[in-house]
């Protein structure tokens, strides 16, 4: 009677193992596609006071810092185990079979969208540059606000959007 005891104990962990490293690559992703939104605001909020005729020097500050402030989460966003999935079948009857069919059937059909392309984890030393030149011209962006020249701060945002452009056009899909 223990034997079996141990025997279903060690089923039900490993079949639960797999669903319990999915949630939390879902969670990071999670996090990321996030992250990234409020960057993405951030800029455009930036971009509009900057092109605006009397732009408010608090708010450049305010959005350099949020975009500032996320880069520290960055490398915590592209772990292993943090791909995206493959995309799910089209249709109901091959999301029914492939989800009965899969190595684990528990995990939920409802995947993240990310448009993360592989290649984040199979360039590593690429991304990392392409991060950490993000993190410097961020980190620019910030001391740059903090002085009156709207000009040295429209040109600080293009490099810093120079920056993202670069990133985006390896590491990332195109969005219709």
């Amino acid at each position: 009677m223990r034997a079996s005891g141990c025997c279903i104990l060690l089923c039900a962990f490993l079949i639960a193992m797999p669903v319990a490293a999915e949630e939390e690559a879902d969670q990071i992703i999670e996090h990321r596609v996030a992250g990234f939104r409020d960057i993405g605001t951030s800029f455009r909020n930036m971009t509009t006071e900057l092109k605006s005729s009397r732009p408010s020097i608090a708010a450049v500050q305010s959005n350099a810092r949020v975009i500032s402030g996320y880069t520290a989460h960055i490398p915590g966003w592209f772990v292993p185990g943090s791909e995206p999935r493959a995309k799910p079948a089209k249709g109901w009857f091959a999301s029914l079979r492939d989800w009965l069919f899969s190595p684990n059937t528990l995990a939920a059909t409802d995947d993240v969208e990310s448009h993360a392309k592989p290649e984040i984890w199979t360039q590593r030393a690429q991304f990392d540059t392409a991060y950490r030149n993000f993190k410097t011209e961020a980190e620019t962006m910030v001391r740059t606000s903090q002085g009156t020249d709207i000009a040295a701060m429209k040109m600080q945002l293009r490099k810093l959007e120079h920056t993202c452009k670069a990133c985006h056009d390896t590491f990332r899909e195109d969005i219709d």
